[in-house]
């Protein structure tokens, strides 16, 4: 769908929030923190352009959403877990 459809910021942003979490709980660590560093640059890319969270935001999908703490510190969790077992300590000190 990322590929594909190349949706807006917040919904990739959304996208990979869930990514994150299939992966790491599927057992695919590689994938967890490859998408968790996509996060981590888009969502720096929309903290530069603030102006992009009032354009995208739809609902429930908004600043609020991507930022709840629920959803960003459980996807840096589950990277940083990923980190841990890929025995990669700076990628889990990075998330």
């Amino acid at each position: 769908m990322l590929k594909a459809e190349h949706p807006k910021e917040l919904i990739s942003l959304v996208l990979y929030q869930q990514l994150v979490h299939l992966c790491a709980n599927g057992d695919e660590p590689e994938k967890a923190v490859w998408y968790g560093r996509r996060f981590e640059e888009l969502l720096d890319y929309m903290e530069e352009n603030p102006c992009l969270w009032v354009q995208q935001g739809y609902g429930e999908f908004c600043e609020d959403y991507i930022k709840a703490p629920d959803h960003l510190y459980g996807l840096r969790m589950d990277c940083s877990a990923s980190g841990l077992k890929l025995k990669d300590q700076n990628t889990a000190l990075f998330f």
